[in-house]
């Protein structure tokens, strides 16, 4: 997936056009832009309420295991001494 590319699905099944394609958005979602002049338009879906970015568990993973990367060379850093 391209990092300008978010996986969307419908929200309370609604039918959601496409401003590209004029097709009805699948309702298992699909992966769309969030920049430029198509962008603009899911951007206002989203803010609507219409539709919701879904992040895939890969995805979730890379997130978790980027956090705890991140937590364990906190802890390993030596302690500011006060005074």
């Amino acid at each position: 997936m391209n990092e300008h590319m978010v996986f969307l699905v419908p929200k309370f099944n609604l039918p959601v056009r496409d401003p590209v394609t004029k097709d009805i958005m699948l309702p298992e979602g699909e992966e769309k832009p969030l920049f430029g002049k198509e962008g603009r338009y899911w951007r206002r879906r989203i803010n609507e309420g219409c539709v919701e970015i879904k992040i895939k568990k890969v995805e979730k993973n890379i997130i978790v295991e980027k956090v705890k990367k991140f937590e364990k060379n906190i802890r390993l850093q030596k302690p500011i001494k006060e005074g």
